[in-house]
């Protein structure tokens, strides 16, 4: 992988500050069946193997934990596979780590996982020597999209490579702009993408000169869009968090259904007391309801945004039928982002979020359903609920404060 492939979202920094979170986190290390014999003949008595699990169709296999539910390969000192060994000794995912590379059109675009709090503070290297970091740690070979001449924009319509760069830009702009509320830059880019499907937004998208005033034109025209809906909002978002929190239900038990219904119902009504079982979390309903998400950016949003930017930057856009769609999907996962920073701050009983409590909700996200362990439901590949989804679930006329 050569320097001038490689790109990052703007402003992107990140150096390792040896806080060695990534060996010892609650989230699956996942190592392949050559490596697996590798270790085994480095470490003939050690089991280097305490489960196995699939992701995308195939088999991957689970690095055993300590007592302490660390990897059974971390010392004081650090990686005793990379002290005793080198570099090159570990596994891919170690090596690679929070490095996340997409080919696309020939470039390999980076996105940095905020499971780091490295990451998260944007802190350390950057340009060419961050580059250069990602190419080191980027020792497997990464099958990437075919060039396209046209991606779709929404149903049959289509716009260029080139086109969709520009677009795609202007998002990030919108979305890393100051001077407007993070719900409002969202929604903005929704109204610029339903833009772009025609040739005289295509032109103005193409116009780089008139990016201050386009920008509050976008966002003022999606405000004045917004209709409170909270019913059907409500029930995405308690879909997302059920699906989020389950992930049994492909066992077709009936306790697991059982208990996934009364989590959806829970969440849906914003009654009761509600356990969410993959943070430990629980707190009172009515309390979250309280919890406003801030608009003045207190706490600091900024990580959020760069989140955001940086999945863009990811190419998440082109993941599924359109872009149009896709985005749609982003805002889901915005809206999970939201609620599980509420619900951290409900469980603390806080009247407001705090610091703390945003980074584990992108975290929860990036982990169960962004980056780590992507849903991939079935559900939105059938046409019709796909097509329901796009007219309702999400329409731009929905406030996401009120999430």
């Amino acid at each position: 992988m050569k320097n001038s492939e490689v790109v990052f979202a703007p402003d992107t920094s990140y150096s390792c500050g040896k806080c060695l979170k990534c060996c010892k986190g609650d989230w699956l290390i996942a190592i392949t069946l050559e490596e697996v014999e590798l270790l085994k003949s480095l470490y003939p008595n050690v089991n280097p193997v305490s489960g196995e699990d699939e992701i995308d169709g195939k088999k991957i296999y689970l690095i055993a934990r300590n007592e302490k539910n660390e990897c059974i390969f971390l010392t004081e000192s650090g990686c005793k596979i990379h002290i005793e060994y080198g570099f090159d000794k570990k596994p891919a995912v170690c090596k690679r780590f929070p490095f996340f590379p997409k080919q696309w059109d020939g470039k390999n675009y980076f996105h940095l996982s905020y499971m780091c709090p490295s990451v998260y503070a944007n802190r350390g290297a950057k340009g060419e020597r961050l580059i250069s970091d990602a190419c080191a740690s980027a020792t497997e070979k990464f099958s990437g999209a075919e060039i396209q001449e046209e991606v779709h924009l929404a149903g049959t319509q289509t716009i260029s490579n080139c086109e969709y760069l520009l677009l795609e830009e202007k998002i990030s702009r919108l979305i890393l702009d100051p001077r407007f509320s993070l719900d409002d830059a969202l929604l903005a880019g929704l109204t610029l993408i339903r833009r772009a499907s025609d040739s005289e937004s295509i032109n103005q998208i193409k116009n780089k000169s008139s990016d201050l005033d386009e920008a509050l034109d976008i966002v003022m025209e999606s405000i004045a869009k917004r209709a409170p809906m909270l019913g059907l909002y409500r029930y995405m978002i308690a879909s997302i968090i059920t699906n989020i929190e389950s992930r049994r239900g492909a066992r077709f038990e009936f306790s697991t259904w059982k208990n996934d219904l009364s989590v959806f119902s829970k969440l849906l009504m914003n009654r009761g007391r509600i356990e969410l079982n993959r943070t430990g979390l629980i707190f009172n309903a009515q309390h979250l309801y309280n919890i406003h998400w801030p608009r003045k950016e207190k706490p600091d949003l900024m990580p959020l945004r760069r989140y955001i930017v940086s999945h863009l930057n990811h190419k998440f856009l082109l993941t599924a039928s359109d872009i149009e769609f896709a985005y749609h999907l982003l805002l889901g996962a915005y809206s999970a982002v939201k609620y599980y920073t509420r619900a951290f701050a409900a469980s603390e009983k806080r009247s407001m979020i705090s610091s703390s409590n945003l980074q584990r909700g992108i975290e929860c996200v990036e982990y169960n359903l962004m980056l780590h362990r992507p849903m991939k439901e079935r559900l939105w590949k059938k046409k019709i609920v796909r097509g329901w989804a796009r007219k309702f679930l999400f329409h731009h006329s929905y406030s996401s404060s009120m999430v």
